[in-house]
């Protein structure tokens, strides 16, 4: 403990977990926390669950943070509350404004920053007790904050039980297993700690027989043997040999006795006002315990003095129990009809209008009656928990609103529209039950349509096309095709199709149909027309057709307002990639990114940051490429990933991440993420394979890249799709490689023939270095000019700088080692600079067995080119004069993290002062948003 708070001061905080069962004292030893951390200068705040307030939505944030930041005055609210700090003001119902989108990510990322800005007053604890009956929401936020401690003066101390039934488990376990957290795994008293207790509460000599049984018969839980001893204390038994044969297993059971038996001693107003108490919570207030009780406020005072002197309620100026095995036994003592009647009272005392939830939290304690006034009441919590980031408490009120239930028709259905809608964000199970029963109820086709469309989304955003499909297929047959969903629901049927390729065929009359109509100059609808983009770039040349398609949808608000698991927007911007219009795709996903990461909305910003790394990879921006893989792989790693969909979430980042790292040369983690990978994988491996080969290869283990690369092929058949590796492109050189020129010769005049169909110039140069490479000697050497040359004009520079590369090594292999030094020399500058490490050290070999003399190894490169991806991102948005903290913000990192790269920076690029940054990233650098 003393280390923990010595830590804390120090500026190094983390989280300390005290478990154990019932009453062995974790509440003691919070206390004692508090006493040491105030007397060496560490603020310490306090929060307790309880089982009434688990669904509660952020509760136990809210006990935390929300007085604090309610009664501070102007300036220091200011001060709290900087930066995105002011986002945890609708999460702790302060201020009624409300994120767009889903506000999970700000929710959290606010509460984080706020716990951050309240330590950097001075240190800080926060004492959280009975965190097994924790809301789910403040539990998450918890487990993001964790990882980010170490360099803040902020501790985190939790009071739990090993088991509890309904206990958010995975999240307790998340937390205990970070590596920022201790566990304490808390003993009951040795006998001598027991003797001590019989001595000071029985005021007597102990008789070793006694202690043995009185040690044995509570286990040495510290809770049992307090109650034992008042026990024996009031019946004036002494501690001797002959009264030890008297004690008999001492339990929970007993003390709830011991308890219900003091409480009805006290009869009158001190039982109804205990009562009160445990209906309202430990947060009630005495007007609402007098409101409950019909009596005035002095009864409810003089009634806790008599509780307080019976050791039912603490001893402090709040109204709570001195343990919540006393508040339980208080509650479970009243029969089941006056519990609910006594909720059903309290949630009259509540404005509704005020905090819905806490007036709903009593609601979900009352049997159904058939008010629709519950339901509306219901009905807002819900909506103001999924406000505040927490749509599993959403969930849980509009079950209960459900079960009231609401009036037949329109209400009950768009309370099942809410409550499949909040279980899809909260990764619950149900979703698709409910929003399925919400199609069928609705009179309105269109409505009705909608939802349909709502339930597609939510099914193919984890990987289940399948059925997303079917769902899509027979919602257009009860709406006008023509008219505005049933185009929207043509446009998510196209764009399904192409997403999930075993459905391709399903669709082909759709598509020949609407491609002549194209070809007639008929209208197609911008939406559809965009889902049409990836179709026309797989199989129908030349590649403009695919671009106008593209941009016809982007330029439509439909298309760019919709979250990113329409697929529309995913496909506009992959077809661009595919099209060689990588700058463009960029900007998509860009704004994808920009918007998620507005919303809060981490599936789209995972799935949009996977697909812009691809976009950067093809670009030769490697450090941006592994920068933005990283952000989609812990993403898919994370808690905010949609369960289901992990398998497939990581196999496609881990393509895109092991590309990025095999060609930094970091090949030994590209290993390690492979390794991760489920298995068996996913069939959507195409993103994979390629990537995995390029591993492969760089290990020098041939066979297997082989392979992979004609499982790419079997994948992706004969259709153009560049987005992908040119997988068969690649095949040709490694087989021209291996001397097998015969079949790399047509592999790779199958690609030229291809890709001059598509008109697609960076696709038509990377066919010529295969088929200069497949050819060798002086025609081959022809072939990798005019691929240089060509490529000199794209947006590939990686890829020009491989053929650079390849030019100067088959060069140098055909006896020309001078005029092999120049292709060589500007390929290793233009692979270092795409922080390609893996080929610039390649080209470096090269060049000295060509006989150049390279001014300096690649690998000790100074300027931007030696950043790393993280320091790059940082060093941007300093360039661009943001703060450290507005860095850490906007990047989700902490403080400390920003400045270590900082050092990092001025330290590779030579500088002292963050004005001379611009001038040394230079403006492709500079101004590009994260």
């Amino acid at each position: 403990m003393n280390r923990f708070l010595d830590d804390v001061r120090g500026g190094e905080g983390g989280i300390l977990v005290l478990e154990g069962p019932p009453g062995i004292g974790k509440t003691a030893l919070l206390d004692a926390i508090d006493d040491r951390a105030s007397q060496g200068g560490i603020e310490v705040i306090h929060a307790r669950a309880s089982q009434l307030d688990r669904g509660f939505s952020f509760g136990v944030a809210r006990q935390l943070f929300e007085r604090l930041v309610r009664d501070a005055g102007t300036e220091e609210r200011e001060v709290l509350l900087r930066g995105v700090a002011r986002d945890a003001m609708s999460t702790l119902g302060i201020s009624g404004d409300r994120a767009d989108g889903d506000a999970e990510m700000r929710s959290l990322h606010g509460l984080y920053w706020l716990a951050a800005n309240l330590a950097g007053r001075g240190p800080l604890v926060l004492c959280i007790d009975d965190a097994h009956w924790a809301d789910r929401s403040s539990l998450r936020w918890l487990l993001y904050t964790a990882p980010r401690l170490r360099s803040l003066p902020l501790g985190i101390v939790i009071a739990t039980r090993p088991t509890e039934p309904g206990a958010e488990q995975d999240l307790l376990d998340g937390l205990m297993l970070d590596d920022s957290a201790t566990v304490v795994d808390l003993q009951p008293l040795s006998s001598a700690a027991v003797g001590a207790l019989i001595e000071t509460y029985l005021s007597a000599i102990t008789a070793p027989e006694f202690e043995a049984a009185c040690h044995h018969s509570t286990g040495g839980n510290p809770l049992l043997v307090r109650e034992l001893l008042r026990q024996l204390r009031a019946e004036g038994a002494p501690p001797t040999a002959e009264q030890a044969n008297r004690l008999e297993s001492f339990g929970l059971e007993t003390v709830a006795r011991n308890v219900r038996r003091r409480f009805h001693r006290l009869g009158g107003r001190a039982e109804a006002v205990a009562r009160a108490v445990a209906v309202l919570g430990d947060r009630a207030t005495v007007i609402e315990v007098a409101s409950l009780c019909d009596c005035d406020e002095m009864e409810v005072r003089a009634a806790v003095v008599d509780l307080v002197a019976t050791d039912l309620f603490a001893a402090n100026t709040s109204l709570a129990f001195v343990h919540p095995l006393v508040r339980a036994a208080v509650y479970e003592e009243m029969a089941a009809v006056q519990r609910q009647a006594l909720h059903h009272r309290a949630d009259t005392l509540r404005d509704p209008t005020s905090d819905t939830e806490q007036v709903a939290i009593h609601l979900l304690q009352v049997e159904p009656r058939s008010e629709q006034r519950t339901v509306e009441i219901l009905r807002a919590a819900a909506a103001e928990a999924a406000a505040r980031g927490a749509p599993d408490a959403a969930a849980m009120f509009l079950q209960r609103a459900l079960g009231e239930p609401p009036e037949q028709g329109a209400v009950r259905a768009e309370v099942l529209v809410e409550l499949g809608e909040a279980e899809a964000r909260a990764r619950l199970e149900g979703f698709e039950e409910h929003l399925s029963e919400a199609v069928t109820e609705f009179p309105d086709p269109e409505r009705a349509a909608e939802i349909a469309l709502t339930l597609a989304r939510a099914l193919s955003a984890p990987g289940d096309g399948e059925r997303a499909f079917g769902i899509v297929e027979a919602a257009i047959d009860t709406v006008d095709p023509c008219g505005p969903m049933g185009l929207l629901l043509e446009a998510e049927r196209l764009a399904l199709a192409h997403a999930f390729g075993q459905l391709r065929p399903r669709v082909a009359e759709r598509v020949r149909n609407h491609l002549e109509r194209l070809e007639r100059g008929e209208p197609v609808d911008a939406v559809v027309h965009g889902a049409l983009a990836p179709l026309l770039l797989r199989a129908h040349p030349p590649a403009e057709r695919a671009i106008q398609a593209a941009e016809t949808a982007l330029a439509d608000e439909r298309v760019t307002s919709q979250p990113l698991n329409t697929f529309v927007l995913a496909h506009a911007g992959y077809t661009l990639l595919g099209a060689g219009h990588a700058a463009r795709a960029a900007e998509v996903f860009g704004s994808a990114i920009a918007a998620a990461r507005r919303r809060g909305e981490l599936l789209t910003l995972g799935w949009a940051s996977a697909l812009r790394s691809d976009v950067f990879y093809h670009q030769g921006e490697i450090l941006k490429a592994e920068e933005d893989a990283r952000v989609a792989w812990e993403s898919a790693l994370g808690e905010g990933m949609v369960l289901p969909s992990k398998p497939l979430a990581l196999t496609v980042t881990a393509g895109v991440l092991v590309n990025a790292l095999v060609a930094r040369g970091e090949l030994d983690e590209a290993e390690r993420i492979l390794e991760s990978l489920p298995t068996p994988l996913p069939e959507r491996v195409e993103m994979l394979l390629p990537a995995r080969a390029e591993l492969r290869l760089a290990q020098g283990r041939v066979e297997e890249a082989i392979a992979d690369l004609h499982a790419t092929g079997m994948l992706l058949g004969e259709e153009f799709h560049k987005p992908v590796q040119n997988w068969r492109a690649r095949l040709a050189v490694t087989l021209a490689r291996r001397g097998e020129q015969e079949e790399a010769r047509a592999l790779a005049a199958a690609e030229l023939e291809q890709a001059q169909r598509w008109e697609v110039p960076q696709a038509i140069a990377v066919a010529l270095t295969a088929s200069g490479l497949a050819e060798g000697g002086q025609a081959g050497i022809a072939l990798l000019e005019e691929a240089v040359a060509m490529l000199a004009d794209t947006e590939g520079r990686l890829d020009h700088a491989l053929a650079l590369i390849e030019l100067g090594a088959l060069q140098r292999r055909s006896g020309f080692p001078a005029r092999a030094r120049e292709p060589l020399r500007a390929g290793m500058d233009l692979a270092s600079r795409c922080g390609a490490s893996l080929h610039a050290d390649r080209a470096h070999a090269e060049l000295v067995a060509a006989g150049g003399r390279p001014r300096r190894d690649r690998r000790f490169l100074t300027g931007p080119e030696s950043l790393t991806a993280g320091e790059l991102r940082v060093a941007a948005l300093a360039a661009e004069g943001l703060t450290d903290r507005a860095i850490a913000q906007r990047l989700y990192v902490t403080q400390a993290a920003v400045q270590f790269h900082l050092r990092n920076t001025f330290r590779k690029l030579d500088i002292r002062a963050r004005s001379e940054l611009a001038t040394h990233l230079g403006p492709s650098v500079v101004g590009t948003k994260p």
